[in-house]
């Protein structure tokens, strides 16, 4: 049996790197549970099925990519292997297909979870499952929820 990564080195591959797949992981599992949170509190009288089709819309790929241009993140992916030789413009070149900048939403928030939680063990804290939320939360909100419209002007 595999034995279970170190505190604090989660997100850590054996070269010290971040293992976009792991950080993918965890970031997915936060965004559905703050989606599925979400909806369930901006419609606390919707069925199921109405919070189900709700949290599956902010879920989806094409949003999350959508979201992903409006904070520019194309502009800073790397979408192939890294190459010593190459330059950052040369590999930035490559395209990032849809997936991939979703991806790239889910791995950053996972990466900011873990981040969070790691900071709140280093300071003592003794809950820091709350802190790697918030953290997680403050991103959703900010960087992956649609804009609200504007509120109608009171007539």
């Amino acid at each position: 049996a595999a034995a279970a990564p170190a505190a604090g080195r989660m997100l850590l591959d054996a070269r010290g790197c971040c293992d976009y797949e792991v950080a993918e992981w965890v970031g997915d599992a936060v965004l559905r549970f703050l989606s599925v949170a979400h909806v369930l509190f901006e419609e606390p009288t919707a069925r199921d099925k109405q919070l189900s089709l709700a949290a599956e819309q902010i879920l989806r790929n094409q949003s999350l990519y959508e979201r992903a241009k409006e904070i520019r993140l194309p502009e800073l992916a790397l979408c192939r292997p890294f190459e010593v030789s190459a330059t950052l413009p040369e590999m930035r070149k490559a395209a990032c297909s849809l997936k991939d900048q979703a991806n790239l939403v889910e791995s950053l928030l996972g990466g900011l979870a873990e981040t969070a939680r790691q900071q709140a063990r280093k300071d003592g804290e003794g809950d820091p499952l709350r802190r790697a939320l918030e953290a997680a939360s403050h991103f959703f909100t900010a960087a992956v929820l649609p804009p609200r419209p504007p509120a109608a002007p009171p007539p």
